[in-house]
């Protein structure tokens, strides 16, 4: 028979955890606890096997509790049972020598059962009076090196050569995955594992502080050889480990968890490795951007998956993290999209069905592998450029506006428009006008004034220039044109960018 006792203040919580166990597969609760100083008392008195308590409580918190149980080896084995699913609260149960942690919100009769048994298997019956690792002092704790990894199933996706990882996989899922791990790091007393609710499954190493350097990474590779040993038996496919650097304070444990998973994230970039860990200093990724402008041609496909590639295989080579990548692939391909459906004024039923950003976002963040994001991507881009060729070819404006975008630094004649249109002038400026709500004459000074206001961003960039550049015969034109289409003078927009105003700026 398995002996526990539930310690709890609050009355629904130890109601509860007593009816998942009691009197079920050989558990008998021997009493229940609104208190620690109580639990205490019943325990100096009584044989217990196995203690479950909460953390928080009115007279005494559930690690003080444990540690006091630790202290007086009044019970071999102990079961935390929390609502808190944070760092915390998971070192202070290290630190005071815990068997398992569980979360209140993911608790259930099945889970408490085999908790209860499993803990009860590694202390209480045969060896658990001798194996004083759960019953390590506070002091003891205090002198270990950590390290934390964040343990992944990478599997390979049936019918093609790549891999994606998983948590679980059929036949195996997260939970039995957890259980697996947890047993084979208890059995081999390598530490503990934590599978919080709301982020990955880790697991906490622990060595003796005085072990050295090359030492640490011996016992280190053992025990990850281990792990992956024992889940090779269960899993298709390979475990991989992000793994920390080495800590000694355990109120480090959520900035080493981050490092590991980080590390854990280069597999992204397909490297073919079990352990990643991180560099000294992770390399900034390129800034990503593609040509929107040649992208509306007959080959333009083909030159965004070269463009693609070349961005693709940097990224291999850079090894920067992951996660930073990704965001300015995200840019890159969202500036490509928007200048495209800007610049050639599509009808808004193309551009509704084209307004990607969220397709973009939703491949790229989910992307476990970079080589089948590639592959997406072009899948992706390739039935855009299809699409956007037949729509171009079948607009009569399309080379129209790619005509004025394109000369906005010439003199733009409607005789020149109306032949690129096939149509007359009069028709010409009467479907214009439908289409785009602006006479010829103030489209054209509309973009002409926006190319003015990007080139103005540039300080070294003079009136005289910009006045060039976009078609103007003068810098007091522009100047006059400026003020009507943006409704401001051109001092008062450089000084809106933070730029010193220039004489020639003058309102």
């Amino acid at each position: 028979m398995i002996r526990t006792i539930v310690v709890d203040d609050e009355v629904l919580s130890r109601i509860g955890i007593r009816s998942f166990i009691d009197d079920k597969e050989d558990i008998k609760v021997l009493g229940v606890f609104g208190g620690a100083a109580e639990a205490l008392e019943f325990l100096r008195e009584n044989v217990t096997d196995v203690v479950i308590t909460d953390i928080e409580m009115a007279d005494m918190s559930g690690l003080h509790l444990i540690f006091a149980v630790r202290e007086e080896n009044l019970a071999p084995g102990i079961i935390i049972v929390s609502c808190h699913d944070n760092f915390a609260y998971a070192q202070e149960a290290i630190s005071k020598g815990t068997n398992s942690y569980l979360l209140k919100m993911d608790l259930t009769e099945e889970m408490l059962i085999k908790e209860v048994k499993k803990v009860y298997a590694e202390t209480a019956a045969g060896e658990s009076r001798e194996r004083k690792s759960h019953a390590r002092s506070e002091e003891d704790m205090e002198e270990g090196t950590y390290v934390i990894a964040i343990p992944r199933v990478k599997t390979e996706e049936s019918g093609s050569g790549e891999e994606r990882e998983e948590t679980g996989m059929e036949g195996l899922d997260g939970s039995m995955l957890v259980s697996l791990l947890e047993e084979v790091v208890s059995r081999y007393q390598m530490g503990t594992l934590f599978s919080p609710y709301n982020r990955e499954m880790f697991i906490i190493f622990r060595f003796d502080r005085r072990i050295g350097k090359r030492e640490l990474e011996e016992e280190l590779s053992k025990n990850l050889s281990v792990i992956g040993g024992n889940a090779k038996q269960y899993i298709n496919g390979k475990l991989i480990f992000g793994v920390s650097s080495s800590f000694t304070d355990l109120k480090d444990s959520r900035e080493r968890y981050d490092e590991a998973k980080t590390a854990a994230d280069l597999d992204f970039y397909d490297l073919d490795r079990e352990v990643y860990t991180l560099p000294e200093e992770l390399p900034e990724p390129e800034q990503v951007s593609f040509s929107s402008d040649q992208f509306t041609g007959l080959e333009g496909a083909e030159i965004f998956t070269e463009e693609l590639h070349r961005i693709c295989a940097d990224a291999r080579r850079r090894k920067a993290e992951a996660d930073r990548f990704r965001n300015r692939l995200i840019q890159g391909l969202n500036d490509m999209t928007y200048r495209i459906l800007h610049d050639n004024r599509l009808s808004s039923e193309f551009t509704g069905k084209w307004n990607i950003s969220s397709r973009v976002l939703s491949l790229v963040t989910k992307a476990k592998s970079l080589s089948r994001l590639e592959t997406e991507l072009e899948e992706l881009f390739k039935e855009f450029h299809e699409d956007l060729y037949s729509e171009l070819n079948a607009d009569e404006f399309s080379g129209i506006f790619r005509y004025i975008e394109q000369n906005l630094d010439q003199k733009i004649s409607l005789t020149d428009l109306a032949e690129i249109g096939c149509m007359s002038i009069p028709s010409l400026s009467k479907k214009f006008k439908e289409r785009t709500g602006l006479t010829i004459t103030q489209y054209v000074n509309r973009e002409r004034i926006g190319r003015a206001q990007t080139l103005m961003k540039n300080p070294a960039n003079s009136l005289w220039q910009i006045a060039e550049i976009t078609g103007f015969a003068n810098v007091n034109y522009l100047i006059r044109v400026f003020k009507k289409v943006t409704g401001m003078t051109v001092g008062e927009y450089r000084r809106q960018l933070g730029i010193s105003v220039q004489e020639e700026d003058f309102e």
